[in-house]
């Protein structure tokens, strides 16, 4: 039975319900009913499902997100009308209707839209349950929200959150398949700050293992796997000022990391990448110093220029600074350093740095000391 029949059957049967009880003419609801949608009226795919966690309360938060948000997001418009309309429920409570959707046989059951757990505080709800293993259903729940338009997957910032959730439980493995699965996850690749943020996530999974060969090795992979996958055409940004390949910042980790490897004994290989690394940053527009309107945006320059100063020294200590490229990445560090040195003097003291802990500022007193 097709969704466009059983949609009549259900009109038909709620007209009969306000007849009386001893009507005869009106049919009897059958016990099981069980319908799919054609592909032009249902998502294709697979719903996604989520694994076993740690927490009962956290399986609790992630069924009810699937069956209250995700599913739905997944049935045709009939199929959604069925579940939504209140005029349907003595139905649906009275017989057991199904949908089959990418092979799973779906019990559809009423929804009462206004009634719905709220979707962001549910997810920061299992976000604050999830422990190593359980951060593995980040990448399904993404899949499924992408569905119901949410903006999590998108929104800039449930992406650094997320980020960073995956990264705090050393799971950069999953920063790189958020990324890599972007069509499905929503990952905005075009976004030049984001690019960097994962670029610095995988950078810091080296510097936790103390520039370990093997972890530095994997962490420049999983960056030049995201170099790789912005010359695909469908991630072109707009504008095209905001390309993550133009920016500097995002050269930076991968640059890190490749001056680390060829100072391994051996590295060759490495020292003739990270030449052409720093020729490709340098080809690029230089940082410029401009004025800056509140000490929010002041900090943000100096935490990315930060990491960037710092690869640039460590590639200072590999190339040779009288060959062409050591001598202008000497330049370009020598420029970036006042510019930073200029924007730590103007936040240092200030009431916004004393409200709290701030990483651009703690980053600066590591690669500098505290003035």
């Amino acid at each position: 039975m097709n969704a466009s029949m059983l949609l009549q059957c259900v009109r038909r049967q709620a007209r009969c319900a306000v007849k009386s009880s001893s009507s005869n003419w009106c049919l009897k609801p059958f016990q099981q009913r069980t319908f799919s949608s054609s592909r032009p009226w249902q998502k294709p795919g697979v719903i996604p499902k989520f694994t076993k966690t740690s927490s009962e309360e956290l399986d609790t938060i992630l069924s009810d997100v699937r069956n209250t948000y995700i599913i739905p997001a997944y049935l045709s418009a009939q199929q959604k009308e069925l579940i939504t309309k209140g005029k349907h429920r003595k139905m649906l409570e009275n017989d057991e209707v199904f949908a089959n959707i990418g092979g799973e046989r779906i019990h559809l059951t009423p929804i009462t839209l206004w009634f719905r757990n709220p979707l962001e505080k549910s997810i920061l709800d299992a976000i604050k349950k999830m422990n190593d293993k359980d951060v593995e259903n980040m990448i399904p729940l993404l899949e499924g929200l992408m569905q119901t338009e949410s903006r999590i997957p998108r929104a800039v910032v449930w992406v650094r959150r997320i980020i960073k959730l995956l990264s705090d439980h050393n799971r950069e493995d999953l920063v790189l398949a958020y990324v890599r699965q972007a069509s499905d996850t929503g990952f905005p690749l075009a976004n030049n700050s984001l690019v960097r943020s994962v670029m610095v996530s995988f950078l810091h999974k080296a510097m936790k293992a103390e520039w370990e060969p093997v972890a530095t090795k994997q962490a420049l992979s999983w960056c030049e796997q995201v170099l790789d996958l912005l010359e695909d055409p469908k991630y072109k940004p707009s504008p095209p000022e905001n390309d993550p390949r133009l920016w500097y910042a995002v050269l930076s980790p991968p640059i890190f990391l490749t001056a680390k490897l060829a100072q391994q004994p051996g590295g060759e290989a490495e020292k003739e990448k990270l030449e052409d690394y720093v020729a490709r940053m340098l080809r690029l527009e230089r940082p410029q110093l401009i004025t800056f309107n509140g000490d929010a945006r002041k900090h943000f320059w100096l935490l990315t220029h930060v990491t960037q100063y710092d690869a640039t020294q460590a590639a200072l200590e590999v190339l040779e600074p009288r060959s062409e490229v050591g001598g202008e990445l000497k330049k370009f560090s020598a420029q970036l350093k006042e510019h930073l040195d200029t924007l730590y003097n103007e936040l240092v003291g200030t009431e916004w740095v004393a409200q709290k802990e701030r990483a651009g500022m703690t980053d600066y007193e590591k690669t500098f000391g505290k003035r």
